[in-house]
């Protein structure tokens, strides 16, 4: 079982690129017409290779290195000089970003392929989360995605809200979408559902739930968990009242999905959900609301348990941005900048994918949760060259499988329920300003 799932993986690597532009993708009938330096294929790994540094370098730096490594596989005669920097600056702009989007969700098809179900009570377990991403200073952007509001107008730089659906059971990114940053969170989050499929159940923050949300989710038959704000919805403060830790309620339709569905009679005027009081170990008190209503199959204790088990989007949101540098772009236009979250969302797919191979490899399907992350996608960006552009069968399988050992080796046991106090990382100023300035 485990060399056919190394050979899936092989093939994945094999067939990733892309081999040509259709014609109805690309922005100008004359583009990749002639024999050029940056082919398709060529061209998308380059952007792909391109995040792997944490964006530390620039074009002509990474373009060195990667035709280095080209030249020992015999891919470029040896010490060839590599291309320059405008090349590769004018070739982005002619490769669609939907090109590096489509690699992603070729590496998400082939991972719900190989790695073993994981399921909670018989569902997969998916959370959304969104958060802003600071983008490149340029008149492009600005126009795109737009400048958040501060006390003093609009902020220097644009911003982006970037939407994740999370698989936390396997730690996978099933679907993102990245969209101007005056974007609602639950507009993109309904955008999700067409990744879920019945069965399933969505884990949401305070920021989510709405009749609107209840019911999007209800009408495809897919479950919801969502933490609710203690105020002002009328349920939860009734409910906290009562004392009750368990309870189902009637939510009668607001006023504000009455406009919204005014022309759809096929929503209900109310639904019925559950309320499960949830008491933090500080003393606080959260309630979540839920489609599971059956009391024998999703118990209370189960039902307060299971909120925790959205952490790890959190985690996957700290890899991107700490680990993977995401905010470090190049690009400054919307198509660059479309092609590097692509690249980056890539990456975290092709590891997250080898992490799981390597607990078949060498250790135990349980021991995934203690792979490091951090580690395992430094293994992958040292060894992409190899894994993905060599036409050396033998060499290739070689190196997946030192890279997979490599990764099952860095691990550490998982400590649970650990706790720490939020600090500020923002930097310490010597000279602080200690009280206002009148004017003179």
């Amino acid at each position: 079982m485990v060399l056919a799932q190394q050979e899936h993986l092989f093939q994945l690597l094999n067939s990733l690129l892309p081999t040509a532009i259709a014609p109805q993708d690309k922005f100008d009938a004359r583009h990749f017409q002639r024999d050029r330096i940056f082919t398709p294929q060529l061209l998308t790994f380059t952007t792909l290779y391109l995040v792997c540094d944490q964006n530390n370098f620039g074009y002509k730096h990474i373009l060195e290195t990667l035709w280095k490594k080209m030249g020992e596989l015999a891919m470029v005669p040896p010490a060839t000089a590599a291309p320059q920097k405008s090349s590769f600056c004018k070739a982005r702009r002619k490769l669609p970003a939907k090109y590096v989007h489509d690699m992603f969700r070729q590496a998400v098809e082939r991972s719900e392929q190989m790695e073993p179900q994981r399921l909670w009570k018989g569902h997969r377990l998916f959370a959304t989360d969104g958060m802003k991403v600071s983008l490149p200073s340029s008149a492009e952007l600005k126009a795109h995605f737009g400048c958040p509001q501060n006390d003093t107008g609009e902020a220097h730089y644009p911003q982006a809200l970037l939407s994740e659906l999370f698989n936390v059971l396997t730690d996978e990114v099933y679907d993102y979408t990245l969209s101007p940053c005056t974007t609602g969170e639950r507009e993109q989050a309904l955008l999700h559902l067409k990744r879920l499929r019945a069965g399933d159940v969505g884990l949401h923050d305070r920021n989510y739930p709405s009749y609107e949300m209840f019911w999007e989710y209800q009408k495809r038959k897919i479950h919801f968990v969502m933490r609710m704000p203690l105020a002002p919805w009328k349920i939860v403060e009734d409910f906290l009242a009562s004392g009750a830790v368990d309870r189902c309620v009637k939510l009668n339709m607001p006023a504000s999905a009455h406009k919204f569905y005014k022309d759809d009679p096929t929503v209900p005027k109310h639904m019925t959900v559950r309320l499960v009081r949830v008491t933090l170990p500080t003393g606080e008190t959260e309630v979540l609301v839920t489609s599971l209503l059956n009391r024998k199959l999703y118990p209370t204790k189960a039902m307060q348990e299971l909120y925790i088990l959205r952490w790890p989007i959190e985690e996957g949101n700290k890899s991107l941005k700490c680990h993977q540098a995401m905010e470090k772009f190049h690009a400054k236009d919307v198509n660059g900048i479309m092609q590097e979250v692509h690249a980056h969302y890539l990456l975290m797919a092709l590891t997250r994918l080898m992490m799981l191979q390597a607990t078949l490899v060498a250790r135990t399907p349980e021991q995934y949760y203690g792979l490091s992350y951090k580690s395992a996608a430094d293994f992958v960006s040292n060894d992409l060259v190899v894994l993905i552009l060599s036409t050396a069968p033998v060499r290739k399988k070689r190196v997946l499988h030192e890279v997979l050992l490599m990764i099952a080796r860095v691990y550490e046991k998982p400590r649970y329920n650990r706790s720490y106090p939020r600090w500020s990382r923002s930097s310490w100023r010597k000279y602080r300003q200690r009280y206002a300035r009148t004017p003179a």
